[in-house]
């Protein structure tokens, strides 16, 4: 077969599969749509006016947009979004990633294979498994997974051949799988690749004199690869881990990662991928997600597994790899497998992820081995191997197609566009409040939970009920800020206040006031069906074609304020209980974490004078900058912005850490007088990160000048 033929091939495979993105459609289904893609809009957004996106001010009253687990900022394909709209984007990522998966895929499996046929096989598998396909909907997902060849294949290059040049290239996609933006999926790939590297080594040592000279040499490339993997990807972990830090995720216990699993029943579908119905012919009954159990790889794989498993049990390879699909499987089925308890425990950082059905990425990747493993060991002839290449890819072809609905790119554009500008709120122009969305959840439930009714509906209709319904994070695409939203790994305070808010909401308790005060919601939009009698609201819109009325709060909050009262509190539980109080007033009493006050606050900041009048010049993603005349005594400045780390208040010329004011929020006490207050969100995390990886990246570059020099000068000197 000749050298560009393999390419070619899985090129073909991979618009077989995704074909309708090359006629102008794109995908739409689920997370792209509710989620990545209004990110991706304001990622796009920044990149094009040279702003790195350090903050969210849209979502959630504000989140870290770098150090968020999912958005691959600095990934290299990320840069795309210059060019490219958010639905071109998507597609064109798809394909490339795919296509990288299987290419990837190949390269490994040519080392281990005696001839073409079962590399390509073997790669298909893994280009067009249903786990790989149906993660299409989380781009991250798909970035992540690509490079899981790409380890194995670069870890080879190191055991191989120890030096610099392999373990460059290893630390290379190290780098890649951290920065692709999926911080699970790259767990488990780099425990997979860990673990086969413990398997080669302990098999080579058994036929090597001088074992231990021969396992410290290649562990200490493989550490230097880690290492150097880790440094190049510091700019998107340690803001990750900074921020997971202070989320709910750093306490889950083994029953809130239990969430989504594998079942017995759904292991039937490796040989009745339609046993459980689909969204897409509306039968399915297979659980809360098709999507997360999937792994359907095909018939002819299974037997050529089987086969191969059978003949060659002895070699440590198959073993390997046989263990690793039976392991995935075990530790998918969650808490209830009983493995998966234990690895919660063994395994660091493990308990900061739930969805244990992920670990059928080990399952659906060793079948593709033991695939190619098994067409190679086949005493066949050239024409039966192509009938048999042709056996593994038409079913993994025929019900790879289902799992992904696209909808016309500019129907989509349109619709988006239109809801977008008629859903702006003429009541906050010009402000700097926030929507509060409390009943999403009728939304969700309606399109999601309810048996994936209306699964592919690309019909301008079905898209514009879809949009319409201005879902997590679908406002974002208007730059709307709200008060709610989806992150994967939000800071913990500001979710407690927003469960908080609900709370009050659903039992229509006056104190609900309160807290849209404090998080600076203007206006509440929901379905007319739950839009009951509220005191506190009037109604200023009525969407009767979506179904969607507006309440406009009164009185309106401030953007900014200041109190000349503080009451301290201790943890977030009990600052809630204080602004349950009926006769609480949050624009006229500061609620203090008194762990930030010790000897911040001065006792004479308690007392009572004529109110300080505050104006908020400007507000950009990044900073508020407001003239505060305070008067003849203290006071207390909140911003209701997520208070976190990197956040810092300049008053005047003196440069100080904001406190965290009402559980969540920011707050700067001033001293008498006039002042100029800019509170700027600058986190030393981020520029820590950034000056690793450009030093890491400086330093890989040099080694591999240096080297190439080197081995010009000796190629130079034995040819003369």
């Amino acid at each position: 077969m000749r050298p560009a033929y393999p390419w070619l091939f899985l090129g073909g495979f991979c618009v077989a599969l995704l074909w309708p993105l090359c006629i102008g459609r794109t995908l739409y289904w689920g997370d792209i749509l509710l989620y990545f893609a209004p990110m991706y809009d304001y990622l796009a957004e920044s990149l094009r006016q040279r702003v790195v996106p350090l903050w969210n001010p849209h979502v959630l009253c504000g989140q870290p947009f770098v150090g968020n687990p999912q958005m691959s900022v600095f990934y290299p394909a990320t840069l795309a979004l210059i060019w490219l709209d958010t639905w071109n984007y998507t597609g064109l990522t798809s394909l490339v990633h795919l296509w990288l998966a299987g290419a990837l895929a190949y390269i490994y499996l040519r080392r281990w294979t005696a001839e073409a046929f079962a590399a390509l096989a073997g790669a298909c598998v893994y280009m067009g498994n249903a786990f790989l396909l149906g993660k299409l909907q989380f781009p991250p997902m798909l970035q992540s997974a690509a490079w899981l060849p790409g380890l194995l294949w670069s870890a080879d290059r190191v055991l191989d051949a120890p030096g610099a040049h392999s373990s460059l290239l290893l630390a290379a996609c190290v780098g890649m799988v951290l920065l692709a933006g999926h911080a699970q999926i790259a767990y488990i790939a780099l425990l997979c690749m860990l673990g086969y590297v413990v398997m080669r080594l302990c098999n080579a040592r058994q036929s090597q004199r001088e074992a231990g000279a021969f396992f410290w040499r290649r562990a200490r490339y493989l550490a230097v690869a880690l290492v150097l993997g880790g440094g190049l990807s510091a700019v998107h972990v340690l803001p990750a881990l900074q921020l997971t830090m202070t989320s709910s995720r750093l306490h889950l216990n083994p029953w809130d990662t239990n969430r989504f699993t594998l079942e017995p029943k759904h292991l039937l579908t490796l040989i009745l991928p339609s046993f459980l119905g689909h969204p897409a012919s509306g039968d399915y009954w297979g659980g809360e997600t098709p999507w997360e159990p999937a792994l359907f790889a095909g018939w002819l794989p299974l037997l050529l597994a089987a086969l191969v498993v059978r003949r060659r049990w002895p070699d440590c390879t198959v073993r390997f790899w046989t263990c690793m699909a039976l392991l995935g499987i075990w530790l998918a089925f969650g808490v209830w497998g009983g493995l998966y308890l234990g690895a919660y425990y063994l395994l660091p950082g493990l308990a900061n992820f739930h969805d244990p059905a992920r670990f059928l990425l080990w399952t659906v990747w060793a079948l593709s081995v033991l695939t190619a493993l098994g067409l190679s060991g086949l005493r066949a002839t050239t024409p039966v191997r192509a009938g048999i290449l042709a056996g593994v890819i038409v079913p993994l072809w025929f019900y790879g197609l289902q799992w992904n609905p696209f909808a016309s790119g500019a129907d989509l554009r349109t619709v988006v566009r239109r809801v977008v500008s008629d859903g702006r709120a003429p009541a906050l122009s010009g402000t700097n409040l926030r929507i509060y969305y409390p009943a999403h959840k009728v939304y969700w439930n309606r399109h999601v939970t309810d048996g994936y009714s209306d699964y592919g509906n690309a019909s301008e209709p079905g898209l514009r009920l879809w949009v319409s319904t201005l879902l997590p994070n679908l406002p974002l695409f208007g730059r709307e800020k709200i008060t709610a939203g989806y992150e994967p790994v939000p800071v913990a305070a500001v979710t407690d206040v927003d469960a908080g808010a609900r709370t009050t909401w659903r039992r229509n308790d006056p104190v609900f006031l309160h807290y849209m005060r404090v998080v600076q919601a203007g206006l509440i939009r929901l379905p007319v069906g739950c839009a009951g009698a509220r005191p506190y609201a009037t109604t200023v819109e009525r969407r009767s074609g979506e179904g969607i009325v507006s309440l406009k709060v009164v009185p309106a909050p401030p953007s900014v304020w200041v109190t000349r009262r503080a009451q301290y509190t201790a943890g977030t539980k009990r600052t809630l209980a204080a602004m349950s109080n009926p006769g609480f007033d949050p624009t006229q009493v500061a609620l203090i974490d008194r762990g930030d006050v010790a000897a911040i606050i001065p006792e004479r900041f308690h007392t009572d004078v004529p109110a300080a009048s505050v104006m908020l010049q400007k507000a950009t993603r990044h900073a508020f900058h407001a003239r505060v005349d305070a008067g003849d005594a203290p006071a207390f400045l909140t911003v209701a912005s997520t208070a976190y780390p990197g956040w810092w208040a300049r008053v005047d010329t003196r440069l100080q850490r904001p406190l965290r004011a009402y559980g969540a929020f920011l707050g700067v006490p001033l001293p008498p007088g006039t002042h100029q207050v800019r509170v700027e969100y600058r986190p030393f995390v981020y520029r820590l990160g950034l000056y690793l990886s450009l030093t890491t990246l400086s330093a890989m570059t040099a080694i591999r000048v240096c080297c190439s020099v080197r081995s010009r000068r000796f190629r130079t000197a034995v040819h003369r």
